[in-house]
């Protein structure tokens, strides 16, 4: 590194070319697939190519902040983007705690597919000429039907393309489905096909967090709690608790003058 001074505080995006035009992906953790990086979690990181690839991020703000431009948090800001200027917006997921938030925060439609098993239909319900653009933002690790969870368990497939495949259905003639969660490997059963004779387009990457890095660090955490209420953290996750969607673990030792812990 020859640019930035030691001890500086930066935010650390792995390159995916196009540097000029500042999207630069998000990329740790994923050993071979990027190049035998092993991931981040850890006290000390080797960072390919660091001057580039570090974002130096301003005193003022705080590590609680820097949080903001980890993992999904720029991904679903990315999706976001994705649907500026939509006049009409679809949120699928099968947590009603979340449907709640988009709904009643975001004022858009929701459908949970728990209700409305077969998605392709649903969406052709409501939107009878088709979507202009779907946006996966599920990835890969979640299957939802026997077969899929079958083939991932026993290796015959690594990622699942059932909802690339619900948004692909769903689309209008010429329209785009954008890929914006991760797939890591080869799923089984796209119908290429079909997409072919569509004519969509399709585009898909990781989220360029240096160029969308300010808008990120506006999203507020709901919850604060103790490092020491892990356990319990994640348990209200799993069970969708007083919708409990994104939270902050601090040490012990921390005082609450800058943020009070949640209450639980």
């Amino acid at each position: 590194m020859t640019v930035l001074p030691r001890d500086s505080k930066v935010h650390i995006t792995f390159t995916a070319g196009g540097c000029a035009e500042k999207l630069h992906a998000w990329w740790p953790g994923y050993g071979h697939l990027m190049g035998e990086y092993p991931g981040t979690l850890a006290e000390f990181v080797r960072v390919p190519f660091a001057d580039v690839n570090c974002l130096p991020l301003p005193d003022s703000i705080s590590d609680e902040k820097a949080i903001c431009l980890r993992d999904n948090l720029p991904i679903a800001y990315h999706a976001f983007c994705q649907i500026l200027g939509a006049n009409r917006v679809i949120a699928i997921s099968g947590t009603t705690d979340r449907l709640d938030v988009d709904r009643d925060s975001l004022g858009i439609e929701v459908t949970d597919y728990h209700r409305d098993n077969d998605v392709v239909s649903k969406l052709a319900e409501m939107v009878p000429d088709g979507l202009d653009v779907a946006i996966d933002c599920t990835g890969a690790r979640y299957a939802k039907s026997l077969s899929h969870k079958v083939q991932q368990a026993r290796y015959i497939e690594s990622d699942t393309p059932e909802t690339l495949t619900e948004c692909s259905k769903s689309l209008k003639y010429c329209g785009r489905v954008t890929i914006v969660g991760t797939y890591g490997g080869t799923a089984n059963g796209f119908p290429v096909g079909q997409f072919h004779i569509n004519h969509p387009s399709m585009d898909a990457g990781f989220a360029p967090v240096q160029k969308l890095w300010q808008d990120c660090l506006k999203v507020k955490f709901l919850h604060h709690m103790r490092l020491s209420q892990a356990s319990r953290a994640m348990e209200m996750m799993d069970k969708s608790e007083v919708n409990f969607i994104k939270c902050i673990l601090r040490f012990d030792y921390r005082d609450e003058s800058e943020q009070p812990y949640s209450k639980i």
